[in-house]
């Protein structure tokens, strides 16, 4: 029977180990805990919780820690609770973090896996997606010399691009500024597809003078306008993971290294998670690399055109209820 008893031992034993990673004892229990039982009587408690699969031990002597199941309990009872952030500063903080650097939807996500990771001292993931390219909203040609230019084009889906162009004729400064000045006209309630079209109708009578620029911008535009559902990958602070006793074995740090450094497990990885908040714990994670960590992800919207996941991924022993308000503030900070 799972009683109000063996609830209090078990969220003991667990927020014991949490903060000092070691099997915990009976008599260490009663000593930290005014439980108002017996030492002999929480040793039989941890006992049946053992039998129960809510606890471990590594061998007969030792004491006992959660086991994957008991920190499902212990996660879902915080989960049941309204969860705030630690305090008005950390808001404030974050918040001001953030409002530093939110000058784009890319370097928003990047400043927030950046934070998280920070926040938390784990591995920190975002990704993000961005809607499909339509029209173009600006696209301009800053002349660095007669034979570079640098092109900046700004799409509908908010994705800003910038690249330098070499061309073998050189060309002056009065003719990137008569082009950039038929880009603009042309650009009005242009889709992207008619773009290349109408450059070219624009500038027949005198195409020869423009034409070897006009080829790298069509092939330039054919890239872009296929750029639509973009995803991209941030990782930051894997080197946290040599912070804890879980990752010390060397293959196991290895295995997880191993993992963050292909982009394509991690954006498969969120990808494939479809409930906008989701908690992982252990043996819960299908990827053989995880199965001594915790992941916890959050969607996010930044703005009509972006949206993805954040995340973080920890060993199973962590601060849960930081760790939860932590990654929920980021989350929030993304969505406004």
């Amino acid at each position: 029977m799972f009683d109000d008893r063996k609830i209090v031992i078990l969220y003991s034993v667990i927020n014991t180990y949490i903060t000092d990673g070691k099997p915990v004892g009976s008599k260490s229990l009663a000593k930290e805990y005014n439980l108002n039982i017996s030492p002999a009587t929480i040793r039989n408690e941890m006992s049946l919780l053992e039998k129960m699969g809510y606890l471990e031990k590594e061998h007969t002597s030792s004491g006992r820690f959660p086991s994957d199941r008991g920190y499902r309990i212990y996660v879902n009872d915080i989960l049941n609770n309204d969860l705030k952030s630690d305090s008005n500063k950390e808001f404030e903080k974050v918040k001001e973090y953030f409002d530093d650097r939110k000058k784009s939807a890319q370097i928003a996500i990047e400043t927030a896996t950046k934070a998280l990771s920070e926040m938390t001292n784990f591995v920190s993931i975002g990704l993000y997606t961005n809607a499909n390219v339509t029209k173009l909203i600006s696209l301009e040609l800053v002349s660095i010399s007669k034979n570079d230019i640098i092109l900046i084009s700004v799409y509908d889906n908010s994705m800003v691009l910038d690249e330098m162009i070499h061309i073998d004729n050189p060309i002056e400064y009065d003719d990137i500024y008569y082009l950039n000045r038929i880009i603009k006209e042309i650009l009005i309630d242009c889709d992207v597809a008619d773009i290349k079209e109408k450059l070219r109708e624009r500038l027949k009578d005198n195409l020869n003078t423009y034409l070897e620029l006009l080829d790298i911008l069509d092939e330039k535009i054919e890239v872009k306008k296929d750029l639509g559902s973009n995803s991209r990958v941030y990782v930051e602070g894997l080197s946290n993971i040599f912070n804890y006793k879980e990752f010390s074995n060397v293959e196991v740090a290895s295995e997880i290294i191993k993992f963050f450094d292909g982009k394509e497990n991690i954006k498969d990885l969120l990808e494939k998670i479809k409930k906008p908040f989701v908690i992982r714990i252990g043996e819960e994670n299908k990827e053989s690399e995880l199965k001594n960590t915790t992941l916890i992800a959050s969607d996010f919207s930044f703005d009509k055109n972006f949206s993805g996941k954040i995340a973080v991924i920890g060993p199973t022993r962590m601060q849960y209820r930081k760790v939860i308000s932590d990654i929920q503030l980021v989350s929030f900070l993304l969505n406004q």
